[in-house]
């Protein structure tokens, strides 16, 4: 499905119904963007202290980094 970007640019609502249809937990987003203390989207490690793993708990994996050289005047 292409992205309707002109729908996107005067429209933060248009955005938000977007994000609504495919991320979980911004059902009515754009009601509960306006509440006054805003809203806290779900997250499972902080709600719950569960995670999705065979130890059932967080997984931490340590990887060195490749050193990218960049010459003067450019950007990675």
């Amino acid at each position: 499905h292409p992205v309707p970007w002109e729908r996107f640019n005067d429209d933060y609502d248009v955005i938000r119904d977007a994000i609504a249809a495919v991320v979980p937990g911004c059902d009515d987003y754009n009601a509960r963007v306006r509440a006054p203390d805003g809203f806290q989207l779900p997250h499972g490690p902080r709600d719950s202290r569960e995670f999705p793993t065979s130890t059932g708990k967080a997984n931490f994996a340590v990887n060195p980094l490749e050193w990218v050289p960049v010459p003067a005047g450019k950007l990675v």
